[in-house]
């Protein structure tokens, strides 16, 4: 069934969706990036956010509409996070784009004519962002 996706999503002209799929992210290599470290990004809308993601399962999360705790789990290949109040959450796919850039895939989500491939693009707040933050607004 991925690969009938995946064939469709070429063939409406979503090559780098399909760039994507090929370099998605292991668990092992989002577990280094992520866990024990703060994010900041914006959503495709152009929202900013910024989330830390501690060793033992817990987020803290922000964006302009104020403050969330939660958690954060891997389904698979997936990297979940959810929210005890407020937020919905969901699993993400992601791709490392450059040395501190990471694009989010909701999972499962096929992208729709006119909208930007990623759902979130984030990058580590240790060091300076590698993201070019217009390109997919």
């Amino acid at each position: 069934m991925r690969v009938r996706v995946l064939v469709a999503l070429i063939a409406l002209g979503w090559p780098s969706m399909a760039d994507a799929t090929a370099r998605w992210m292991s668990v092992e290599a989002m577990q280094r990036a992520f866990i024990g470290q703060r994010l900041a990004g914006v959503y495709a809308s152009g929202q900013p956010w910024i989330e830390s993601y501690d060793h033992q399962g817990g987020i803290d999360y922000w964006d302009k509409r104020g403050k969330a705790k939660g958690y954060w789990s891997f389904r698979g290949p997936a990297f979940c996070t959810f929210y005890t109040a407020g937020l919905a959450g969901g699993c993400w796919r992601a791709v490392k784009t450059s040395a501190n850039c990471y694009e989010f895939f909701v999972e499962g989500a096929v992208p729709r004519e006119g909208r930007p491939r990623w759902g979130a693009r984030g990058w580590r707040t240790d060091s300076p962002a590698t993201c070019d933050v217009g390109a997919g607004v």
